[in-house]
């Protein structure tokens, strides 16, 4: 008999912490509150974020994904655990989980302090590696001016990149691409290289005053001067030569993932505040020409562009992991949206405590979790 689960009522659980491993735990209620990810997993069907599903349907494995335990074990575990904490409000003891993660990446296996973005990193690889299919793409694009060119290159790059790595729903949901520009300040030459990437990591401007987010990408995207013992090598002039570098988002994932670079050089906390929305426009920080200002978006309707703000390039904020102490002796902790649209904070064991809007922001955020905004998403799809 179907056992179908609302999921505005479950899915409050915490999980055991098996000796230090609050890293873990603040990964796994985030990436399960990844609900595109989340839905791929356990519906039936490739709506958007589901509701709802059936518990029965996802434990019998009889789905797309054809789960076979020994040979996609982690997949098949990670499901069950899905099933586990969304099916009740309960305590579950992610024990095999842990196992494999410390079989996959041997210090995970000890005891010891960890880090939470080293973990969110390698589950999400494990995943992709046993939902990986082979693909081989050709591409055919007429190029008429020098813009063409560029983006033929970085479908090129891509093309490459998957061709070499495989294709995945975590490729499809999770990754974007860098634009390189490199311009040599003799002959003006331009070089422009892409590559692929799965989450942003994002330094902390100094300053004493309150920090943003958007302090934080201006900061990252910032021109780079090529000089001295850093000279380009100019392929156009034949030796090394003076330069400006700078990197740029080319496109940006469905689900975005920033990580807010807490340690410095010494490996001490930074504990600045920095403050970030719950509705973020990266749009000007994407140099992909479709993703323009006023692509798509400009003079819609409220109904055509519900947040009535332009750009393609529109977020909503859905999880936040946290790490307070030190290096050596600190705890992680996540807040996350669910499904009946409140923000909970997940503490391992402890029931979900229900926060506010305003308690989502600390100076102890480190990894935040976008998705981007469903119109967004099918605006921005036309252009592809």
């Amino acid at each position: 008999m179907p056992k179908v689960i609302d999921l505005s009522e479950t899915g409050k659980s915490g999980l055991v912490n098996l000796g230090n491993t609050c890293y873990m735990n603040s990964v796994i209620q985030a990436l399960r509150c990844t609900m595109p990810l989340t839905t791929y997993l356990l519906n039936s069907t490739d709506g958007n974020n589901m509701t709802q599903f059936d518990s029965s349907f996802a434990k019998d494995k009889k789905f797309r994904l054809e789960c076979d335990p020994l040979v996609n074990t982690f997949l098949h575990h990670w499901v069950s655990l899905l099933v586990g904490m969304w099916e009740d409000n309960s305590v579950v003891r992610p024990k095999t989980v842990r196992t494999l993660v410390g079989i996959f990446h041997p210090p995970f296996s000890g005891s010891g302090q960890q880090d939470a973005h080293e973990c969110l990193t390698m589950i999400l690889d494990k995943l992709d590696q046993e939902l990986k299919l082979n693909v081989n793409i050709k591409l055919n694009e007429h190029i008429q001016s020098e813009l063409d060119k560029r983006l033929m290159k970085s479908n090129e790059a891509y093309q490459s990149f998957l061709n070499h790595d495989g294709y995945s729903v975590v490729k499809k949901m999770f990754y974007g691409q860098f634009e390189t520009c490199c311009l040599c300040l003799k002959c003006k030459t331009k070089k422009y290289s892409y590559d692929a990437f799965s989450y942003l990591s994002l330094s902390i401007p100094d300053g004493n005053s309150g920090k943003t987010l958007y302090d934080c990408l201006t900061n990252y995207i910032e021109v780079e001067q090529l000089v001295k013992d850093n000279k380009y090598s100019c392929g156009k002039c034949g030796h090394k030569t003076k330069a400006v570098k700078q990197i740029s988002l080319w496109k940006l994932p469905e689900i975005l993932i920033i990580q807010l670079k807490r340690f410095d050089v010494r490996l001490n906390k930074i504990n600045k505040f920095v403050h970030f929305p719950l509705v973020a426009n990266l749009t000007k920080y994407v140099f992909h020409p479709n993703s323009s200002i006023n692509a798509g978006l400009a003079g819609a309707t409220k109904e055509e562009n519900p947040l009535q703000i332009n750009g393609l390039q529109i977020y909503n904020l859905y999880a936040v992991i946290e790490h307070s102490g030190s290096l050596i002796g600190g705890h992680y902790t996540s807040k996350c949206k669910m499904p009946d649209d409140k923000w909970y904070k997940f503490v391992d064991s402890r029931r979900p405590e229900e926060i506010t809007v305003n308690q989502i922001t600390s100076k102890n955020s480190y990894i935040l979790f976008y998705q981007m905004h469903q119109h967004s998403l099918q605006q921005w799809n036309k252009f592809k």
